[in-house]
């Protein structure tokens, strides 16, 4: 799962360099749910918004909303694991 894991970061980070923000954002979203506690996705959501991010102002110009929104899937999607699955796996 380790070696996955990995791919997947490395995967994240040319797709966030190479592909359009929407394909990397889906990826992203999966990449969270997938994983248990995708903690690397956060990061490079912040390497996003580090890149590309500019404030925008119907977000009261905060400029890391990528980040932001990757902390909040990645705590959605654990207490929706926990609550869903009952294994010690997630």
């Amino acid at each position: 799962m380790l070696i996955a894991r990995t791919l997947v970061s490395i995967g994240l980070i040319f797709s966030i360099l190479i592909l359009p923000w929407w394909i990397s954002a889906v990826f992203l979203f999966v990449s969270l749910f997938y994983f248990s506690f995708y903690i690397e996705g956060v990061v490079i959501a912040l390497v996003y918004d580090t890149i590309f991010s500019v404030p925008v102002d119907y977000f009261w110009n905060i400029e890391y909303v990528v980040t932001a929104g990757a902390t909040l899937l990645l705590g959605f999607f654990y207490v929706l694991k926990k609550r869903l699955f009952w294994t010690q796996e997630w």
